[in-house]
């Protein structure tokens, strides 16, 4: 859903919600009448075994077990150093759940008679169903990243969505709200969470502002031993979050300090090729390339004339810049066959001792090609600036 769709939707939801207000407000007979249907339904299915499920449902959407999920999930969330969506997510929480008890206090609408399990207070929207929703989708927003199948996408969703229905009947069946208190609670609870995400780049920024620099994701930022500025994960996954909510590329781009056009590219390409496992930590990055392999890289770009950042996505090379280096590294002389690497293969070969000679001796005439090809650039440079001293 794109950002404008966000804000439509959760405006229109509110909007909603606002009529539901009004109407339980002046105890319309529309209300009522829905109310009594819902009750009546419910009466059908009184069983001490249904009894006791929704006992332990409501237990487990109750306000309080929920703020306390919520706050492992923010505590889990902090020591991934995803800081800002930690805060984000308890602090949609917290707020949600202020608004609803202050909707409570304003309407004033007191609960069913006979509860099968006594609750206190006004009834209102549902705080059980209203927290519940908003943790369910807040779980959401991080595990569908790291689902790469649609079909299991659509079943995790399900799942969301039944145990917010079983909250929310759980609430109707012990008499503790009626019916239009949890269906009030479920649409505040999913306008409220389409407008925080839709605005939800300007209130990370808001409160980033106020974090000391040992727990601000931008200062963890950092250059790497040839100058290449290196990104947190944490910001890899808000930039990408950003862009595919609309936010226009430059924006991002002066947000974050990416000089690059195609470092956003590749992290957008990745992250919907494989999910959040596309995107990895990049002064967290020890990944290993075989001798081989990196002289396999070098001549496919020298024969195509390729970028850096197309060449390391087409071999899936998670940072542009090492090409970069393995190609000086060539010139110098100092790209080497790792002699590990290399004694371990030999000791498992060698009954094809002269395979491997061949093997080397391509790589040996690549690497003679590459540094004939360098020298012939050079020479026509130094042709060029001749030409242009005359």
């Amino acid at each position: 859903m794109t950002n404008r769709r966000e804000k439509l939707f959760g405006s229109g939801l509110l909007v909603i919600f606002i009529i539901l207000v009004v109407s339980v407000a002046f105890n319309s007979d529309w209300v009522n009448a829905f109310d009594s249907s819902v009750t009546q339904l419910m009466a059908n299915a009184y069983l001490p075994l249904n009894t006791a499920i929704f006992n332990i449902v409501t237990f487990l959407g109750s306000p309080l077990t929920v703020i306390i999920l919520t706050a492992l999930l923010c505590v889990w969330l902090f020591f991934k150093k995803q800081v800002i969506t930690s805060l984000w997510l308890g602090g949609i929480q917290l707020a949600g759940s202020a608004i609803t008890e202050i909707v409570k206090q304003v309407v004033a609408r007191p609960r069913p008679i006979n509860q099968l399990v006594p609750d206190t207070g006004f009834s209102f929207p549902s705080g059980h169903t209203f927290c519940t929703t908003i943790l369910v989708l807040s779980v959401l927003s991080l595990l569908l990243l790291k689902i790469h199948d649609e079909e299991n996408k659509l079943v995790v969703r399900l799942i969301g969505i039944v145990w917010i229905g079983f909250v929310a009947v759980s609430r109707v069946y012990l008499r503790d709200h009626f019916g239009s208190d949890v269906l009030a609670s479920v649409i505040l609870a999913t306008g409220y969470w389409l407008l925080c995400t839709a605005y939800e780049a300007p209130i990370k920024s808001f409160i980033q502002r106020f974090l000391p620099d040992e727990l601000n994701p931008m200062s963890w930022s950092k250059s790497n031993s040839w100058g290449f500025l290196m990104f947190s994960k944490e910001i890899q996954i808000e930039a990408v979050s950003m862009y595919l909510k609309g936010v226009p590329p430059v924006e991002i781009r002066r947000k974050f300090g990416i000089k690059a056009h195609s470092t956003l590219e590749i992290w957008v390409k990745s992250i919907k090729q494989d999910g959040i496992y596309g995107i990895k930590d990049s002064h967290r990055n020890k990944t290993s390339y075989p001798y081989s392999f990196k002289i396999k890289v070098i001549n496919w770009r020298l024969n195509h004339n390729a970028s850096y950042p197309i060449t390391a996505r087409k071999f899936r090379i998670t940072s542009p810049s090492l090409i970069w280096h393995w190609e000086r590294a060539l010139e110098s002389g100092r790209l080497k066959p790792d002699k590990r690497r290399r004694k371990r293969t030999m000791n498992k070969q060698e009954h094809d001792k002269i395979k491997k000679l061949e093997e080397e001796n391509e790589l040996l005439r690549i690497k003679v090609a590459y540094l004939e090809k360098l020298e012939a650039l050079a020479q026509e440079k130094k042709k060029l600036q001749t030409k242009t001293k005359r």
